[in-house]
C-alpha cells in the first residue's frame, strides 16, 4: 500500500519537477512540502486541487493506488 505522500513524490518525480517547484506553487516551503511527500502534514482538499493543477493528474492519482 502507497501513502498519499509516497504517491506525491512519484507523480512528482515522473513529470521532472522539483520539490522547491511544487513547494512554491503550493505556496509551502520546501520543509512544509517534504513534511508533505513524508506523511508527516496531512493532505487537505485545498492541497489536494493545487497538486491536481500542478501535476497534471486526477484526484484519484494522488489519492489512490
Amino acid at each position: 500500500m502507497m501513502y498519499f505522500g509516497d504517491r506525491i513524490r512519484k507523480l512528482r518525480l515522473e513529470r521532472g519537477l522539483k520539490a522547491k517547484f511544487v513547494a512554491e506553487k503550493l505556496g509551502l516551503s520546501p520543509s512544509q512540502y517534504s513534511d508533505l511527500e513524508h506523511n508527516r502534514k496531512k493532505l487537505t482538499a485545498d492541497l489536494i486541487v493545487k497538486l491536481v493543477e500542478i501535476l497534471r493528474v486526477s484526484p484519484n492519482d494522488v489519492l489512490y493506488d
